[in-house]
């Protein structure tokens, strides 16, 4: 049996998210003239970056937002309760 190991985030703020948590990130780059949204699954992280899966239904896409263009990260739900 394989299972996935999920790496452990602590965020500046105290917060612990999980890869696999679907979070919603606001962010806004040099270019933006306004804040961006977006919502996805987490899928990685680094001290520079975050990796996000942005799937839906039809379309398979990932996005990653640089750790300096980050203005907010929000827990919207874990992947553990759904599958409890």
């Amino acid at each position: 049996m394989i299972q996935e190991v999920r790496q452990e985030v602590l965020l500046q703020n105290g917060d612990i998210l999980h890869t696999g948590d679907i979070i919603n990130v606001k962010y806004k780059t040099m270019e933006d003239t306004k804040k961006q949204f977006c919502q996805g699954r987490l899928k990685n992280v680094d001290e520079q970056f975050i990796q996000l899966d942005t799937s839906k239904k039809y379309n398979t896409s990932e996005k990653t937002i640089y750790a300096w263009d980050l203005i907010d990260i929000e827990k919207v739900s874990d992947e553990d309760e759904k599958n409890n």
